[in-house]
Order: structure tokens, then C-alpha cells, then sequence
């Protein structure tokens, strides 16, 4: 998108957590440059601002030992409110979606605006959010896509206006898989994965809106001397163990100091008896075409 709207396209980021000791997610902009032969270029990332000179984050509201609706941001740019000016959606760590008024020139309102339905925070219901936005219904708003740490892909319709935008429930374009553990090698995808971030565009120019979805997901392959299937079996056992640890630990506040201790010590040592299989982080883009 151009930001600075300067004819030029810019690039826009956002980030886990800057490298300070206040955790939060800021923004980054690589604004494009015209080079001499018509080429395009790209300055240096710079952190974004606000209108008042200062980064533009997300500020905590609330509980002030919860730092994730400010972390893990993931910006959008378009015009929400019709003012001509393109705006800052941006998901997070928590689920939810917040809302940097634009004033032209890639300038930003330095108070975000918390996205909502009947006054509470709108929330994705997984964490991660990744708002994509885009007129998904052809009604002449704006809605919200967004992929998930957990996978799939959201829908949040726009029902109110170009002008003053109101949001419905999330709904499931795209499920989630049952697990986002990862699989062996040997077994063929079905799906994307987890932690998806998305894309609509008409892919095959049919005049209807494409999905591009992509993921993560961890490849699993059998430790040296054992078959895959030895490999799956011992993974299903060490599977069913921490989870039972996990369920354990549920009561882990009404534990003794010493219960805590002796619970820390056997999930820690369980953790390192996965010497059956080694994993392999990777991702894949999926295409849907609209029917």
C-alpha cells in the first residue's frame, strides 16, 4: 500500500515485541522511493509514529502485568471510516483489533481505538489475530478476515457502514485443524496448519475473491532406528502423558510449594524423553478459489 501516498509503494510490518525492556509490538514502514531507471526501492525500516512524535503502539489498558494485547502486532491499512485517509487495523497477541485513525501523509492518531460489538472487545476467539481487510460481502464496507494461531479463517462482517463501521460475531470461513501438533512425513496434508495469515484476491480472474492462505506446521520424522510407525506410537504415549501433566496442572495454585516443585520437576523431565522423533518447523501457501 502507499502510506505516505507519495505515488509510492511502501511496505508495512509489525512486530512480535520491540528489543527494550517494556514489552510491546510496534510498526515498521520500508517506504518505496521511484529509482532513476524506473525502477522501485526501498529505504531502511523506521519505526512508525504518531501525530505526537512518539512510537505508535498499542497501549495497555487495564491489568498492567498483561503486556498481549500489546505484543505480536499485525497492521492493516485502508480506508475504515471513509474519510479518505487510509487507517491502522492491527491484530495481536490477545485476539482482538485495534484501530489507528489515519490523517493523511501515513500519519496516525497516537490512541488506538479498541474494534467492538455491544461495547465489549471484539476477540477472534484464538490468539493471533490477523485482520485482512476487504469488501468480502460486496455490500460497500469493509469487512475483516483473519487467520489464527490455532489455524483457519475467520470472517467479522461489517453491518454497519463505509463511514462508521459496526461488526458482527466472528464466523469460520475456514475451519481450524483438529490439531495443530504436527504430522509425520509419511502423512499427506488435509489443510493448512496453524498460526495462518491470509490474503483475498480474485487469483484466477473470474471476478469473485480468492483465498490465499498460509500456514505453519511442524513436520515430524522418525528418530534414527525406528519406522515411522515405532516413531508415531511413542508419540501418541509421550502425547498422552503431558497431557495428563497439563491437566494436572490445572490445580497448580492450590498446590504446596513442595507439589509445585515435585509437578515442575516431572513435566521438565518428561519433556526431555521426546528422543523418538525430530521435528521440522515449515509452512505452505493454500489456494481456495471461489465457486
Amino acid at each position: 500500500m502507499d502510506l505516505d501516498d507519495d505515488g509510492d509503494l511502501d511496505v508495512l510490518s509489525g512486530s512480535y515485541s520491540r528489543m527494550a525492556r517494556d514489552m510491546a509490538g510496534t510498526f515498521q514502514v520500508l517506504f518505496g522511493e521511484t529509482a532513476e531507471d524506473g525502477g522501485r526501492t526501498w529505504g531502511a525500516a523506521t519505526e512508525l509514529k504518531g501525530t505526537d512524535g512518539a512510537t505508535l503502539q498499542i497501549l495497555r489498558d487495564g491489568d498492567e502485568s498483561d503486556v498481549t494485547s500489546e505484543i505480536c502486532t499485525r497492521p492493516f491499512a485502508a480506508d475504515l471510516n471513509g474519510d479518505g485517509h487510509l487507517d491502522l487495523v492491527t491484530g495481536n497477541y490477545t485476539g482482538s483489533f485495534f484501530l489507528f485513525e489515519g490523517e493523511g501523509k501515513g500519519r496516525f492518531r497516537p490512541i488506538p481505538k479498541a474494534l467492538t460489538i455491544d461495547g465489549e472487545p471484539l476477540r477472534l476467539g484464538d490468539a493471533h489475530s490477523d485482520p485482512f481487510l476487504v469488501d468480502w460481502d460486496e455490500d460497500g464496507d469493509l469487512d475483516i478476515l483473519s487467520g489464527g494461531f490455532l489455524g483457519g479463517v475467520h470472517l467479522i462482517r461489517n453491518i454497519g457502514s463505509a463511514t462508521e463501521p459496526a461488526w458482527a460475531s466472528p464466523t469460520v470461513v475456514i475451519p481450524a485443524p483438529d490439531s495443530t501438533k504436527g504430522r509425520f512425513a509419511d502423512d499427506p496434508p488435509s489443510g493448512p496448519g496453524g498460526s495462518t495469515r491470509v490474503w483475498a484476491a480474485d487469483v484466477n480472474e473470474d471476478g469473485t475473491l480468492d483465498l490465499l492462505v498460509g500456514d505453519g506446521v511442524t513436520i515430524l520424522h522418525p528418530a534414527e532406528g525406528l519406522t515411522t510407525e515405532e516413531s508415531r506410537r511413542a508419540e501418541e504415549a509421550w502425547q498422552e502423558a503431558n497431557q495428563a501433566l497439563v491437566t494436572e496442572s490445572e490445580s497448580y495454585d492450590s498446590m504446596t510449594p513442595e507439589a509445585q516443585s515435585d509437578w515442575q520437576e516431572r513435566y521438565q523431565g518428561h519433556q526431555t524423553t521426546r528422543t523418538h522423533l525430530t521435528e521440522e518447523w515449515t509452512g505452505s501457501v493454500w489456494l481456495y478459489l471461489a465457486k
